[in-house]
């Protein structure tokens, strides 16, 4: 793991230990759902280790030719798609749960 994540929290509503551990804590809390924003190197983090329960991705019409992955940490992870939303603009949303190994 990146040892900039094991470094203490030094904000609001943030949690300290073992991240997995800590992860499937949370998750049995109750309360709302966990979100992540932008933060490929954690979400391909929580996929290899069954801890990611949905992915929703917005799909931009936008073609560019070349550009990085967007989760160049996670490997091969195939993923059942649960619902698409498309938007006026063009945009799309796409809605996944990985499927089990």
């Amino acid at each position: 793991m990146d040892p900039r994540a094991t470094a203490a929290p030094h904000f609001r509503n943030s949690e300290e230990g073992e991240p997995d551990a800590a992860l499937r804590a949370l998750k049995e809390r109750p309360g709302k759902d966990i979100g992540i924003f932008g933060s490929a190197r954690l979400t391909a983090y929580l996929i290899a280790r069954g801890l990611l329960d949905e992915l929703r991705v917005m799909l931009n019409p936008v073609l560019l030719g070349c550009g990085i992955p967007a989760l160049p940490f996670a490997g091969l992870t195939e993923m059942e798609l649960l619902h698409s939303r498309p938007f006026g603009n063009g945009n799309i949303l796409l809605v996944h749960r990985p499927r089990p190994s």
